[in-house]
């Protein structure tokens, strides 16, 4: 205070008017030090997008892994070009599980004419069939069928967009989708499961009947690759008497007891797993009214399994009980589809990332598709769960279409000639 006395006596200012000019020295100060705060910020992040770009470039833009004989990899060295290319992932995504849910929210539903037909299973439930329609001339003697995944149907993108692959590749194409989902009423209570393929083996079954001298290939996504691969070691050395030629599944995990640690873990489970369980709560509540009509004679109880907090206690409450299961550990260990490998007869691709949330790379049966020379892993180093997402904004076809355009084409070429 003495001071600003002093001062004021010198020059001939008020009070207020020098405490108006200090605080404008103090701002001018600020500004000058957040000016160089913002540069320093602005070049830090600079230099963290740079090491990332360079992570980007050095780790994760690489060729595929492939895991399989000599002879089949010669085989596909000529024929599928794009599994000897560098993938190149959306770069802004940098975990699986970001390219997992990413891929999911903004891949557009291509808008394509479907035909939905509804057969009668072996139990007496129903399975839809979406038969994919099409203003090109489509080979009635090559087909399509997809199986999606958990809670998959017509309504999935990816499934569409794999559809659209098939079409525009001049085969006919038949897409599944799951009971109760998509449109698909429950009219037993009775859903599915992994380690239960009745429903792809009446599917083929009742598509060969349209199309008898068709020749098939079959293609699975996560739990409908489950399904699927079951399926093919059930035909075993009967596969190109049914017509089956080739096979390719996305995103399988092939051991479901060391999946499980992964599924489970804290994140997976509030993101992932919470919606997949949303879905699956959902459709078990659209179809209330069939459970309900015969809920004395049913060895599980509804209202108890909709109260479960993760996908383990769902399959625990409901799967398990209803397809003759003691407990998950026994239906894991006998769904999982490891043990089906060795007895399939037909090229069979397994498309699978090295960061996917629910079967990480280390789990992938390595030494059983190397042991089969009918069998070939394909791994990528990023991918997440069905992502596999290219471009800046993947809105459209991934790489897994391109997989399965160039494999189905050369297996069914292959076939033909």
């Amino acid at each position: 205070m003495e001071w600003d006395k002093l001062l004021v006596k010198r020059i001939p200012l008020s009070l207020p008017v020098l405490r108006v000019c200090q605080a404008l020295v103090i701002i001018a100060a600020l500004r000058i030090a957040w000016d160089h705060f913002s540069l320093v910020v602005l070049a830090a992040l600079l230099s963290i997008v740079a090491v990332y770009f360079l992570y980007y470039i050095d780790r994760l833009v690489k060729i595929p892994q492939l895991h399989c004989s000599r002879q089949m990899a010669d085989y596909l060295r000529q024929t599928c070009p794009c599994l000897y290319r560098k993938y190149k992932p959306t770069v802004w995504m940098f975990e699986g599980r970001l390219r997992s849910a990413v891929r999911d929210l903004l891949q557009f539903r291509p808008a394509i004419k479907l035909r939905r037909e509804t057969i009668r299973g072996y139990d007496g439930g129903s399975v839809c069939l979406d038969w994919v329609l099409s203003d090109q001339m489509a080979d009635n003697n090559k087909v399509v069928i997809i199986i999606p995944g958990l809670t998959g149907g017509r309504g999935e993108a990816y499934a569409l967009h794999l559809a659209v692959s098939a079409v525009q590749q001049g085969f006919c194409c038949v897409l599944m989708n799951q009971r109760g989902q998509h449109g698909s009423p429950l009219t037993t209570p009775r859903t599915y499961c992994a380690s239960d393929s009745s429903d792809v083996r009446l599917t083929h079954e009742h598509v060969k009947q349209m199309h008898p001298t068709a020749d098939f290939f079959l293609l699975g996504v996560s739990l409908g690759g489950i399904m699927l691969t079951h399926y093919l070691a059930e035909l075993g050395d009967n596969a190109k008497a049914s017509h089956v030629v080739g096979a390719m599944v996305i995103s399988v995990p092939f051991d479901l007891m060391a999946c499980k640690t992964y599924v489970d873990s804290l994140v997976t489970r509030l993101t992932l797993c919470a919606h997949l369980l949303q879905l699956l709560k959902t459709s078990h509540r659209k179809n209330r009214a069939i459970f309900d009509k015969c809920k004395d004679q049913l060895p599980f109880n509804l209202d108890f399994a909709l109260q479960a907090r993760s996908l383990t206690e769902l399959d625990e409450r409901l799967v398990v009980p209803m397809f003759g299961y003691t407990s998950w550990q026994q239906y894991y260990r006998h769904a999982t589809p490891i043990r089906c490998l060795k007895d399939i007869r037909i090229p069979y691709l397994s498309l699978n990332a090295e960061d996917d949330p629910f079967c990480p790379g280390h789990t992938l049966p390595v030494s059983e598709f190397e042991e089969n020379d009918q069998l070939v892993l394909v791994k990528t180093v990023v991918g997440g769960h069905i992502g596999f997402t290219e471009h800046w904004l993947p809105t459209g076809k991934t790489y897994m279409n391109e997989v399965f355009e160039e494999f189905s084409s050369a297996i069914f070429a292959k076939h033909s000639s």
